[in-house]
């Protein structure tokens, strides 16, 4: 069988015949290269030699009838997507040799039910177990320093994380989409992180970081010690009906809340400023928000896809309402933009259908693209006298708006801007 394999100066470059079953490297060859079994789809079992000390990116990417390897222990390089889409690779040690797990090596394993870590591991690399979906066992040794980004995203079979005292990293969405995650354990002499009742929180209390998507609780109550809640914290959270954020509250991260599917209502405490990009994004069931004053901007895709919102009121604070915030929202009839809105943001309320009118602040110069598009309700629309500018497609398909008073400062309405509405302005 080696015949098939394409060997050069110790390097395993590739191999002859991609149809390749099983393969016994030989003795002497130092480094498995980039993309040497790359697509050997039918290759279902690999020997390694201890002579191998570095697997290169891709080396064995789609290999997806591959069930078993053994890593020996002289490795000590694991590349960039190494065993990437091995869909059918059960479980795997990686040596204690190994420093360093590169970044999406064991992505979409999806029968990966096990990794074990040795010690000597330092740093687990952005995506690196992202989508194994069958993972149900992790343990972290003591010495590992940093989780790369969605290094476990989508492990949505994964009960349990044990963070050791060395972990001074966990990058953002590592445990993002992991829907089975029920408990966080981080020992007690990590000086990063603490878990509180199975939740992971900074040392000091004061930043709320991963509520374990998969706990069963339709309540929480963030305590008042804390003042930040982090990115993605409650991502996926799908039994929470209710959240209540104290007032000690001066910062909400990205995507805190996103997917929250059965979160009903939130009131934001008065000291937040911003509600970032995707904080409600896809809560579907939410039917009422207080936004208090003092909030300058709503991100994008902030509240997009709260198909349950019927209203919302928006504060004379806010100057901007970004691109895709409330799309989406397909039950809100109604809702107030103050006079101090200046910026509004493409399709900041497309497919709306329910909403049935719309008043433009005076500072407002610019209706973007879409802004409107797809709100096929909307019959009543007040423009300011100071707008230049109606963009593309901004009120397509409004096929419920009859009329509308174009101000005489509008100098441009770009292509498509009242496609399909009942109302056509004059050439």
């Amino acid at each position: 069988m080696n015949d098939l394999l394409i060997i050069e100066d110790h390097v395993l470059k590739g191999v002859r015949k991609k149809e390749i079953t099983s393969a016994t490297i030989p003795e002497g060859v130092t480094t498995i290269g980039e993309k040497a079994f790359f697509e050997c789809a039918l290759l279902k079992s690999v020997t390694i030699p201890d002579s191998v000390t570095t697997i290169e990116d891709k080396a064995f990417y789609d290999c997806s009838a591959l069930t078993a390897v053994n890593l020996p222990n002289s490795l000590t390089k694991l590349g960039t997507s190494a065993f990437a889409f091995c869909t059918s690779l059960l479980s795997v040690t990686i040596p204690s040799g190994v420093k360093k797990i590169g970044h999406g090596a064991f992505i979409n394993c999806s029968s990966l039910h096990s990794v074990t870590f040795s010690k000597g591991l330092s740093i687990i690399g952005g995506s690196a177990f992202e989508d194994c979906m069958a993972l149900v066992s992790v343990v972290i040794p003591e010495g590992m320093v940093k989780i790369g980004e969605c290094a476990f995203s989508n492990c949505s079979s994964l009960p349990s994380v044990n963070i050791p005292d060395s972990l001074a990293i966990i990058s953002n969405c590592a445990f993002s989409w992991c829907k089975g995650l029920q408990t966080i354990h981080v020992g007690s002499n990590n000086s990063r992180y603490l878990s509180i009742d199975g939740i992971l929180y900074s040392k000091d209390n004061s930043c709320i970081l991963k509520y374990p998507a998969g706990r069963q609780d339709s309540q929480f109550v963030i305590p008042d010690c804390v003042t930040t809640i982090g990115e993605n914290a409650f991502e996926n959270c799908g039994n929470l009906e209710s959240i209540i954020i104290p007032d000690s509250v001066t910062e909400i991260g990205i995507s805190a809340f996103f997917n929250c599917t059965s979160l009903l209502s939130i009131t934001i405490p008065d000291r937040v400023s911003e509600i970032r990009d995707e904080v409600f994004l896809s809560c579907s069931s939410l039917r009422s928000v207080m936004i208090p004053e003092g909030v300058t901007l709503i991100g994008s895709n902030a509240f997009c896809g709260c198909s349950a919102l019927e209203s919302v009121s928006i504060p004379d604070s806010v100057k901007e309402i970004g691109d895709f915030a409330f799309q989406y929202c397909s039950s809100l009839k109604s809702a107030t933009i103050s006079d101090g809105v200046r910026i509004i943001g493409k399709s900041a309320f497309a497919d709306c259908v329910s909403l049935l009118s719309a008043n433009i602040p005076d500072d407002v110069t610019v209706i973007s693209m879409c802004t409107f598009a797809g709100c096929t309700s909307l019959q009543s629309v007040r423009l300011p006298d100071g707008l230049t500018t109606i963009g593309k497609s901004a009120f397509e398909q409004c096929t419920s708006l009859e009329s509308l008073s174009i101000p005489d400062g509008v100098t441009e309405i770009e292509e498509d801007a009242f496609r399909n509405c009942a109302y056509q302005p004059e050439c």
